[in-house]
């Protein structure tokens, strides 16, 4: 953090703060049209920045699209495919970036969780779907073994070692054996773009965590290696494909896990 981050964190100040530039960002992008291409309502600027810090919805419409088709394909890759899924989990769901294409892939209930109260209000008055609001750390919502897919795109981006073993140990209570898990993280390959404190700690402990304060939000950022990720979810899935962020359309790795039997 810089010293005046650590003065706003002791003050109290920091979300407040940063939520105020969120809104000021906002601001700089033109108005987005009412529905998009696929005819559902588009989230407002603030919708958008609080999700992708950038309001241009095109960019966050396609990209969308682009993520959900990729994450589509990588469960067909492990044996799990989508049009199969009795029940699609968007973890870490936002305003829907993901959530509005899901339907192209899958007939099975959809169900999205998020932290952002404001973005899940949206998703409940305009998107098709269930969803709700979680916490930072579990439990979600949802009963045991009761999802087929579930994804979650830059989450782990912003957990702590600590918040993902937690999270791990919860999707593997809701998701069905054989069921498949595609998250996505940075990876040491996309280091220079997080400021990363600790090298030493990433190279000691498979990662590293910087402005821990705000953590679960875009001000948060988690560097971490695949072995990490796969030592951390040993017991309960079965890493069946992986990325590199220089791999991915969306610049983050990806592992992919199958649920192991209980």
């Amino acid at each position: 953090m810089s010293a005046l981050e650590q003065a706003l964190s002791r003050l109290g100040l920091l979300a407040p703060a940063f939520r105020a530039r969120e809104c000021l960002r906002a601001a700089k992008w033109p108005r987005p049209p009412a529905k998009g291409p696929d005819g559902l309502p588009l989230p407002g600027r603030i919708n958008m920045v609080r999700v992708v810090s950038h309001a241009d919805w095109k960019r966050f419409y396609d990209t969308g699209a682009a993520a959900m088709a990729y994450f589509a394909d990588i469960a067909n890759e492990i044996g799990a495919p989508m049009p199969e899924a009795r029940a699609i989990l968007d973890w870490g769901c936002g305003c829907g970036r993901l959530a509005r294409h899901a339907p192209r892939f899958s007939a099975g209930a959809l169900y999205g969780f998020d932290i952002d109260a404001v973005n899940i209000a949206w998703m409940k008055k305009n998107l098709p779907g269930t969803y709700g609001v979680c916490g930072l750390s579990p439990p979600l919502d949802l009963k045991d073994a009761s999802i087929d897919v579930a994804y979650g795109l830059s989450v782990f981006t912003h957990l702590s070692a600590e918040r993902q073993r937690e999270w791990l140990a919860e999707l593997g209570r809701v998701i069905a054996p054989g069921g498949a898990l595609i998250l996505t993280f940075h990876d040491p390959v996309h280091r220079a773009a997080t400021n990363l404190i600790s090298d030493a700690r990433l190279a000691a402990e498979g990662i590293d965590q910087t402005r821990a304060a705000l953590e679960g939000t875009n001000f948060a950022a988690t560097v971490q290696s695949l072995d990490q990720i796969k030592a951390a979810a040993h017991g309960l899935f079965e890493a069946r494909a992986w990325r590199r962020s220089n791999e991915t359309p969306f610049g983050q790795a990806l592992a992919a896990f199958r649920r192991l039997p209980v």
